[in-house]
């Protein structure tokens, strides 16, 4: 069980980075079952489960920014209909925003309902050609100049939806993905980051119910909550400042500089396919 428990930790950890934690998942079994380690039946559901730490994650990072909003919005609502009326501007910008982030997972749903015919790619070139495509997509980010931003639109919301269901391709970042193409629409730095996280969210909820749920059949989730209940508590503070880290490279317009380290991952599944 020590490779889980290796597990739980740089997973929580790297989903807070654009350089596809599923695929680095993917990695570190590879890598341990070379060194004669024996694989594990838990890989697909603990990764989904382990969406749970990153949606607590969400919660704490964006806490402050939410909750002045939030608790606003409650509070008017609650007042007679006579006095709601200036605070209707907000309510309609609250209602599209969440139909936004509906409509977006929906699209993405659609991918994760074929994806088992489309992108059913475990292949080390596959998952090798993902990260480079990753890894291009950051780096592009050093040929956008234009700092004439502009607004979150549907068909920009359909668009993100669309690139956040092809991130199902082993290898390629969520993170990454649609924050580059946040940008490339013209969303500004803070807002393209935002959004990301934001469609991300009810995803990682869905994600965490599901896993919990096939851990429960197996007993495996009790055992992994008492053994590793350490590990998760680390492991979720140190990814709450990785994401700050990102956080900060993206509003200085150097998030590109994550591209550099993917070539890493490349290489060692490249050397992986040598070894076979």
């Amino acid at each position: 069980m020590e490779i889980i428990a290796f597990i739980i930790f740089f997973q929580i950890v790297i989903e807070s980075l654009p350089v596809s934690s599923s695929t680095h998942l993917i990695l570190i079994y590879k890598i341990n079952e070379l060194l004669g380690g024996a694989s594990s039946e838990l890989s697909s559901n603990l990764d989904l489960f382990l969406h749970g730490p990153a949606a607590l994650i969400i919660l704490m990072f964006f806490y402050k920014e939410w909750k002045d909003k939030v608790s606003w919005l409650l509070s008017t609502s609650l007042m007679p209909k006579a006095q709601q009326q200036h605070s209707k501007l907000l309510h309609t910008i609250a209602f599209k925003l969440v139909s936004y982030v509906f409509i977006a997972d929906l699209i993405t749903f659609v991918f994760y309902y074929f994806k088992k015919n489309i992108f059913n790619f475990q292949s080390p070139y596959i998952v090798a050609i993902g990260l480079a495509f990753t890894c291009f997509a950051l780096l592009s980010l050093l040929l956008y100049k234009d700092k004439n931003y502009e607004s979150l639109t549907l068909y920009k919301v359909i668009f993100l939806g669309i690139v956040q269901g092809f991130s199902f391709f082993p290898g390629i970042s969520r993170f990454g993905i649609t924050y580059v193409a946040g940008r490339f629409l013209k969303l500004s730095p803070k807002r393209s980051f935002q959004v990301s996280w934001l469609l991300f969210f009810p995803l990682c909820v869905a994600g965490f119910l599901k896993g919990s749920l096939k851990l429960l059949k197996t007993s495996a989730l009790k055992l992994i909550l008492v053994k590793y209940w350490l590990i998760f508590i680390v492991a979720i503070i140190i990814s709450l400042y990785v994401l700050k880290f990102a956080y900060k490279l993206a509003l200085s317009n150097k998030f590109w500089r994550f591209g550099i380290y993917l070539p890493v991952p490349i290489i060692s599944f490249l050397l992986i396919i040598s070894y076979h």
